[in-house]
């Protein structure tokens, strides 16, 4: 796994409201949008202001996001649910058009750049300037296919961030507090290894798709207990949860892409996105994720993600911090 990119300063746009969002992020999941979105968009954002002023120096390296609102569009009670879904305006003949299936959601989130370039290092007032501009920049844009209908409750903030652990440390317990309430999306590729290894001793035929759908369900199960013994012996059953207290908020989450095909040269494949990119197919790649707290992190590396492609592989997947960082941390100690 690839290190996390170093940066030098954090971008934070905090509480956007979105409305609309691509709540369908992956053939096998729904609910909140797929991170690849939110680096889309930091690549995007990127691209854009490098058109405006090709003389801007702002490296976008990583994203991460803080979730204060979600609230799919949907109907139904309990374990059962469907999205709403709009009526298409009718055909040329009077007759009723097709619908597409659209899962949508409204969001309220707040989105921390890791950053890096000469204007980190800039003076106060400049940086705020910046991160004025900017933040009405991503106001007129998509943000996982959904519509910025309100803008930050504080003014974004540009800022640079300490090389030393300990004082990035004291910083990020000063910015969390202002996150709450909210929850940030981190990965937990070690729990569905975890999983894997376990449900390997009991089968050795698993595979790692069964771990990561034993990981996305509440697996109940029955424990038969005796009483007694011989003739009146007398039998319990105990219904345990796989889902134990402590055991995290785990989600499945889409992380990115495996290929299908060969690399295509530019203009090759009729009907891509644009003829100057290379090509080729891909499905989507998925793992586990947990949503935790802000103020359960100790290093906002923790709640970032970014992009790493594996050429021999053919991986392009999200990555994030929080994994590498605890590796880093318990090797410190």
């Amino acid at each position: 796994m690839s290190e996390i990119p170093e940066f030098s300063g954090l971008l934070v746009i905090p509480r956007l409201g979105i409305q609309n969002a691509n709540a369908i992020s992956s053939p096998m999941t729904w609910g909140f949008p797929s991170m690849t979105a939110f680096l889309g968009l930091m690549w995007a954002l990127e691209r854009k202001l490098c058109r405006i002023d090709p003389e801007f120096k702002l490296i976008f390296k990583a994203v991460g996001v803080v979730c204060h609102r979600f609230e799919p569009q949907v109907s139904g009670r309990r374990s059962i649910r469907r999205f709403s879904l709009t009526r298409n305006p009718l055909e040329k003949d009077g007759g009723t058009a097709s619908i597409v299936e659209e899962g949508r959601a409204h969001l309220d989130l707040t989105l921390i750049f890791g950053v890096d370039g000469a204007f980190v290092v800039s003076s106060e007032e400049e940086r705020k300037k910046i991160a004025r501009d900017i933040g009405e920049m991503i106001g007129m844009m998509r943000i996982a296919g959904g519509t910025v209908v309100s803008g930050p409750d504080r003014p974004p903030s540009l800022f640079p961030v300490s090389e030393d652990f300990e004082a990035r440390r004291v910083d990020f317990m000063r910015l969390r507090r202002h996150w709450l309430p909210g929850f940030s999306l981190i990965s937990r590729d070690d729990l569905l290894q975890e999983r894997f290894a376990e449900m390997r001793q009991e089968n050795p035929d698993t595979t790692i798709l069964d771990a990561w759908m034993d990981l996305s369900r509440n697996n109940v199960r029955a424990i038969i207990k005796k009483k007694g013994e011989g003739d009146e012996s007398k039998e319990s059953v105990d219904w345990v949860s796989s889902r134990q207290k402590g055991k995290g908020w785990l989600v499945p989450i889409p992380i990115g892409y495996g290929s299908l095909s060969d690399l295509y040269p530019a203009g090759s494949v009729a009907d891509t996105r644009d003829r100057t990119t290379p090509v080729r197919f891909v499905e989507s790649a998925y793992s586990i994720g947990e949503w935790i707290g802000p103020h359960h992190l100790s290093d906002v590396r923790d709640l970032l993600w970014y992009g790493h492609h594996d050429a021999r592989s053919g991986l392009y997947r999200c990555v994030n911090g929080y994994s590498v960082a605890q590796k880093s941390k318990n090797k410190g100690e």
